[in-house]
């Protein structure tokens, strides 16, 4: 969905002339690509081999590379590679945090900057590097931060699924009884009550059963 939406967007800069025809065929060309060659190593589990089985900071290279190749061939593209950049690492972040992020956005800031020099090297217009070397700028600024706030938001998650967790043990052993390990009274009251919303619910008939043990303290 990712790659699909990103060429629609370059439909659009197409529509307005900000992409010359041959470049958006290529980029039709490089995504179909690169779809079909993580289909194969999902499909034939060779994905497995590495240290992490869903390639998300391959896939965050291979769109970044791609997207900064399209900007160099339509410079009016870098503010989709921008938005779609920023994009990338949200989807990154769901899978890493920590170093691994900081190196893949480092290495991301650094194709940009190549990119910016290959730009410079073969004579391109004075504007079209200066806008280049500003959004560099603000994406190496910026960029940290969100990353920053995203592992932030990242380790509150986890803490909610830890306490979630333990709130859920908690309630368990509020219900069994320490000695026999059996439920205890609470836990048949709060069935009986979940019991009798399913009759009332369903209107079926609701039955309680009592067996009275003699002396079962005994034993």
């Amino acid at each position: 969905a990712f790659s699909v939406l990103y060429l629609v967007v370059l439909g659009v800069f197409r529509f307005h002339d900000g992409i010359d025809r041959a470049t958006l065929v290529q980029a039709c060309a490089i995504v179909a690509l690169l779809i079909v060659a993580f289909s194969v190593l999902f499909v034939s589990r060779l994905n497995l081999r590495f240290s992490d089985p869903s390639l998300t900071a391959w896939q965050l290279l291979a769109s970044v590379f791609t997207m900064l190749y399209i900007a160099y061939r339509a410079p009016d593209t870098r503010l989709a590679f921008v938005a779609f950049a920023f994009v990338a690492f949200m989807f990154a972040m769901l899978r890493h945090s920590g170093v691994t992020l900081a190196v893949l956005a480092s290495v991301s800031l650094l194709a940009f900057a190549v990119m910016i020099g290959v730009r410079y090297a073969t004579g391109q217009a004075a504007r079209v590097i200066e806008a280049d070397l500003l959004l560099l700028v603000v994406m190496a600024v910026t960029l940290p931060w969100f990353l920053l706030i995203g592992s932030r938001v990242q380790r509150l998650q986890r803490g909610f699924r830890e306490v979630h967790v333990r709130l859920e043990d908690i309630e368990e052993q509020a219900r069994r009884d320490d000695l026999t390990g059996l439920y205890n009274r609470r836990a048949l009251l709060v069935a009986m009550e979940e019991s009798k919303r399913r009759a009332d619910a369903s209107g079926e008939p609701l039955s309680i059963c009592v067996i009275d043990l003699d002396l079962f303290k005994r034993y």
